[in-house]
């Protein structure tokens, strides 16, 4: 029974898996040219689209691993899967305040060297994007630690066996 709801899983995730490699290597190469626009000065939107396409690259990078992890250990319930899902809900979190933040950040250091009147806006960190994004990362964290007791029961499942 086992062997076959891990190989069905496995099928599964092929397609999950070619679906996660294309979109980051289009998501690099959006990053990649949203900070070529930055640094051309296009507007400094770009540098907090930029910011995304990394955040958007490292959870893709993560979850490949997390797809090559099941298919490896032929289960997904390994510590190695639950440290990625902690980092996915790291970098969700992080990435719900961290590129509007840097974006101003760098505005308000340009109007202060260009000596123009310059002052950070904060009401970002309470706009419903903001906190959208940060609520998925904490979901993302809660599922993290139900794989933890998931790596448990498999423990004690494989111990039995």
């Amino acid at each position: 029974m086992k062997k076959e709801a891990i190989k069905k899983l496995n099928k599964d995730l092929e397609i999950e898996y070619f679906c996660s490699i294309a979109v980051l290597i289009s998501s690099l190469l959006y990053s990649i040219l949203y900070l070529i626009d930055f640094i051309s000065g296009k507007g400094n939107d770009n540098l907090t689209k930029f910011c995304y396409g990394v955040a958007s690259s490292i959870v893709l990078s993560l979850l490949i691993w997390i797809i090559r992890d099941v298919k490896k250990n032929d289960t997904p319930f390994t510590t190695s899967i639950t440290n990625k899902l902690k980092a996915i809900a790291g970098v969700v979190i992080l990435s719900s305040v961290l590129p509007d933040l840097l974006t101003e950040l760098v505005v308000f250091v340009g109007k202060v060297n260009a000596d123009l009147p310059a002052e950070i806006d904060f009401d970002f960190v309470f706009a419903s994007k903001t906190l959208f994004i940060c609520w998925l990362g904490i979901i993302i964290g809660i599922i993290s630690e139900i794989f933890t007791y998931g790596v448990k029961l498999q423990e004690d499942s494989d111990s039995i066996a």
